[in-house]
């Protein structure tokens, strides 16, 4: 029998938070709307994404949050993971941190030294933990993490399950993985969100392009850039016997957080079936074929069928450089 693996899921609102506390997930993280910007934050993600608010709005709605999530049992972690603070924000960075503190949040989310060094500058001790952005991949680039006082990792997206065990090995380190759902292997790098178009093409990874082959062929929506894996329920137990601390689940901005919470639920059921219970996950998939609408549904023939599978060998995983 495996350890427990932690659930840490997202959460924007009041609302959201009481569904993820339903659907029993261990943690929450949150974003936090800046007060020195109009439309850019510091946790990689627009204000709003196709009309949704991807951030708490004000300090006291996540004091709030804090105070329904700590009632519960649940920690909350702060998101500031841009990539980069520029020198001329660097003040307005270490106040957003301190207005995370200042609402009760357990720990923050950087994706960058300089975050780590300007809130560490400033005398904050809370915990500090690592996203995907920072590209955190061999054991001296841990050691460096863990001596600046960093507790958790939650390593890039195209990390295969044996780089991730070798990974384990050599650190005293959380680590934590993705959910994967909605972006590429290396999510958020590509920046084609930022690129100025005439309409909105959404997620430039996932979107389909007109393409014209050499030949005069022409293919419509083709999905040229699409090397996204979206699930990782089947290897949840072989990231338990990693060394995997915890899975992150992704959608802060989901449109409606019922069906994110639905989610929560089925990574929930799948962990405590395999890691706790001994169950397989093929006796959990099929367990699922029988009953569950969202499983047979959406989640199999978007997921499943088309083979986004973030650990298992497939034709995606086959192709990372």
């Amino acid at each position: 029998m495996e350890k427990k693996l932690k659930l840490i899921a997202p959460v924007r609102s009041l609302f959201m938070l009481r569904q993820m506390i339903t659907a029993q997930v261990d943690e929450v993280y949150v974003g936090l709307k800046p007060d020195s910007m109009d439309v850019l934050s510091f946790d990689s993600r627009f204000q709003q994404v196709s009309g949704v608010p991807s951030q708490v709005e004000t300090d006291q709605e996540l004091q709030e949050i804090v105070k329904v999530a700590h009632a519960a049992g649940k920690r909350v972690g702060l998101m500031a993971n841009t990539a980069h603070v520029p020198k001329s924000l660097h003040d307005a960075f270490v106040r957003h941190i301190q207005r995370g503190i200042e609402a009760g949040v357990d720990s923050v989310t950087v994706s960058c030294l300089n975050a780590v060094h300007l809130i560490r500058g400033q005398g904050l001790e809370i915990p500090i933990e690592i996203g995907t952005r920072m590209a955190a991949t061999n054991a001296g680039y841990l050691h460096l993490l863990q001596e600046l006082g960093v507790t958790r990792v939650l390593v890039p997206q195209g990390m295969l399950l044996e780089e991730i065990r070798e990974l384990a090995q050599a650190t005293d380190l959380e680590l934590v993985v993705t959910g994967n759902f909605g972006g590429g292997n290396v999510c958020g790098h590509c920046r084609m969100s930022e690129c100025p178009t005439q309409e909105s093409i959404g997620q430039g990874c996932r979107s389909g392009y007109r393409t014209l082959f050499p030949d005069g062929a022409i293919q419509e929506q083709l999905t040229v850039l699409d090397g996204a894996t979206d699930c990782s329920l089947c290897s949840i137990p072989d990231l338990a016997a990693a060394g995997v601390s915890a899975i992150k689940l992704m959608g802060r901005e989901v449109p409606n957080p019922i069906t994110t919470s639905k989610i929560a639920e089925i990574f929930r059921h799948w962990m405590e079936e395999t890691t706790m219970n001994g169950r397989t996950s093929q006796d959990v998939y099929e367990e699922m074929d029988m009953g569950d609408m969202m499983w047979t549904m959406m989640w199999k023939p978007r997921f499943c069928e088309k083979q986004r599978c973030s650990y298992l060998e497939t034709h995606t995983t086959l192709s990372y450089v």
